[in-house]
């Protein structure tokens, strides 16, 4: 089934770049006239790597960029590795994320606390960092799906682990501080991973397979419970909305699903012709006959607006978003719209009088539809008059920001990256799902048409549909634990409302499968479990997506004072007060290279200061489950490594 042009499009910025956007670093103002606009200067260096980590028959290198800022360092200090993830590292990303080009940056603000150098590092396959040829105007590798055939969770995992094992055999010499790299290895330095979302996933996952190189981790909002179900998405953001708005976006998505399956020809003709018009900000009223060449699933898609924003509502937070929705829909004056509509003869002349409505009623406290009978066609008109007048009121608020670049480069080529990462082994197809309690979004936009149509039809149509997998190539990220994930000398953040949440340590999705787990703020001992099934890290109360890697100067959901970077920066300062003193505790100079001794990889399987033991002698580098064949390679290819 193939969707129409615009509903193609509206699905892409929805799904696609939605999934790609759980990168809050993707943020873009509105684009600067100054075309001469410059940038703090972050020196940009490759690092040459291996394409294959485990096919040691496989010879072929790539060059990988790395950003280095060096501003704060200080003999002995940590290096801090931030990782960019899934999107190219722009001069002004680069700028904003470790320079505070136009942002306050947690790594910076750590490494001036601890005097660390701070590395930015670019993801294989996305920007310039790329291990096979690409196609820059169509974004795929040349070689077609087989160029693919890299870019997996565990070798971008080696990448970092590689390249923290081998800094210290090139020189850094476009900055100013660091003179010498030969002790910036992880056996005389300390090395701390950052993430904020799939980095921040990365972050944890980089802990667990690799304790003797990343001695600790700040991991936000980090989804590590993998899986192709993505309908809990929507879960936080329709708890952070007042109940009445919860109320009719019910009753509407209810009402329009009825109307689909059993409605009358003309009830479904302005189901169609009002979501089309309402959603698709280029319409017009002559176009309107485009509508009905979209479909239901089409339809389910356009209709998430109201919850994500087209992925906004991640990054700006529900008073910029979902609040101005919910404010509008709420104040549709029901009244006058029946007396108004009433008199109407043409589909047009219909919506001309729902889109004027004056939305000046005084809301009801249980919604809409629950005051007129429980009528959902009214719950559903009032959806459309709160969509149209809610992106314009999006809109009117982000042309208060500063202006500031939306520079693209490699977008073709991140975007349908990405895609392949999660169609493959992430999943969080965002549809909805008859399990799930909460009934927001549409039936006929389901995960499993999600993935046919995102693989069959859109994303890939040039791939057979033998390129892909029956099912996702997720279980040896699964071994890591997951929902139920454990590890030490690791800090977890999340925002309250942040839609990722619902696949975080942090997860309130008991009814598919998560476990309620007690976040802590007591700090563990170095290299030692959290007790229990305690979660050391905060949950930020009104945050959303990644908050406290990055503080710009609007607020996006944090209800408190303290913002959450300052909140997770000093948490992160006093468990790095804990935990660092233990660092080669057991060694008059470097951690030990031969696997002996402790260093968290024992050659001898035994443990000692700087292993991952906890109270039941389970290392606490190992998964929650049996670990995997793929994971007993990394890890004995991470031994290799230590004693090259």
């Amino acid at each position: 089934m193939k969707l129409s042009a615009w509903g193609a499009t509206l699905l892409l910025a929805q799904t696609v770049v939605g999934v790609k956007n759980l990168n809050w670093r993707n943020f873009k103002k509105r684009q600067s006239d100054d075309s001469s606009e410059t940038y703090p200067d972050v020196p940009t260096y490759n690092f040459t790597i291996p394409v294959d980590h485990f096919d040691t028959s496989n010879k072929d290198t790539y060059d990988n960029r790395f950003f280095v800022n060096d501003t704060y360092y200080k003999t002995g200090g940590p290096v801090i590795l931030y990782d960019f993830g899934e999107g190219g590292v722009s001069p002004d990303t680069a700028a904003d994320s470790i320079a505070e080009y136009s942002s306050i940056s947690a790594p910076l603000r750590l490494a001036a606390k601890v005097g660390g150098v701070v590395i930015g590092w670019e993801h294989r396959y996305y920007g310039y960092s790329r291990p096979v040829p690409m196609n820059d105007y169509t974004g795929l590798p040349l070689a077609g799906a087989a160029g693919y055939q890299y870019l997996t969770a565990d070798q971008a995992l080696e990448d970092v682990a590689y390249f923290a094992n081998n800094l210290n055999t090139t020189d850094l010499p476009l900055n100013d501080v660091i003179k010498s790299t030969e002790k910036l290895d992880p056996y005389h330095t300390p090395w701390i991973f950052i993430g904020g979302s799939y980095p921040g996933m990365r972050a944890a996952w980089a802990r667990l397979m690799h304790p003797e190189i990343f001695y600790a981790s700040w991991a936000s909002s980090a989804p590590v419970e993998t899986q192709a179900d993505g309908s809990i998405y929507y879960n936080p953001i329709v708890r952070s909305l007042p109940q009445n708005c919860t109320n009719d976006i019910e009753a509407a998505i209810k009402y329009v699903d009825d109307t689909i399956t059993s409605g009358s020809k003309s009830a479904v003709r302005d189901v169609f012709a009002g979501t089309y018009l309402a959603t698709n900000e280029y319409a017009t009223y002559s176009s309107i006959n485009e509508a009905f060449l979209s479909t239901p699933f089409e339809l389910g898609s356009n209709l998430t607006y109201a919850l994500a924003f087209d992925s906004y509502y991640q990054s700006y937070g529900p008073v910029h978003t979902t609040q101005f929705f919910c404010d509008w829909m709420e104040s549709f004056d029901v009244d006058a719209y029946l007396s108004e509509s009433s008199d109407t003869e043409t589909l047009t002349d219909q919506y001309a009088v729902l889109f004027g409505n004056a939305g000046d009623a005084v809301p009801s406290k249980k919604g809409i539809a629950a005051a007129n009978d429980n009528d959902g066609s009214l719950a559903f008109a009032a959806m459309l008059f709160g969509i149209v007048n809610g992106r314009s009121s999006f809109y009117d608020w982000t042309d208060t920001l500063p202006s500031g670049s939306s520079e693209t480069f490699t977008e073709a080529v991140d975007g349908l990256s990405w895609s392949w990462q999660t169609l493959n082994e992430m999943g969080y197809y965002q549809g909805s799902n008859a399990s799930n309690p909460i009934k927001a979004v549409s039936k006929f936009y389901n995960v499993t048409s999600f993935r046919e149509l995102y693989v069959e039809d859109q994303i890939f149509p040039e791939f057979k549909d033998s390129s892909f997998p029956a099912q996702l190539n997720n279980s040896y990220l699964l071994d890591l634990g997951g929902w139920d994930m454990k590890a030490s000398n690791v800090m977890f953040t999340n925002g309250e409302f942040d839609p990722w949440r619902s696949f975080s340590v942090s997860s309130e999705e008991t009814a598919e499968g998560a476990s309620i787990r007690n976040m802590t703020k007591k700090v563990p001992e170095c290299n030692k479990l959290p007790s229990g099934t305690d979660v050391f890290g905060i949950v930020y109360p009104g945050a959303v997506h990644a908050e406290d890697l990055s503080t710009y100067s609007f607020s996006r959901g944090s209800i408190e004072e303290t913002s959450p970077l300052d909140q997770g920066l000093a948490l992160f300062l006093k468990a790095w007060d804990t935990w660092s003193p233990c660092f080669n505790q057991s060694r008059d100079d470097i951690r030990n290279q031969k696997g002996v001794d402790g260093n968290g990889n024992d050659a001898d399987g035994s443990s000692s200061d700087d292993d991952e033991d906890s109270d039941n002698g389970e290392n606490s580098a190992s998964r929650v489950g049996s670990l995997s064949v793929i994971s007993v390679v990394v890890g004995v290819i991470s031994a290799m490594y230590a004693i090259m």
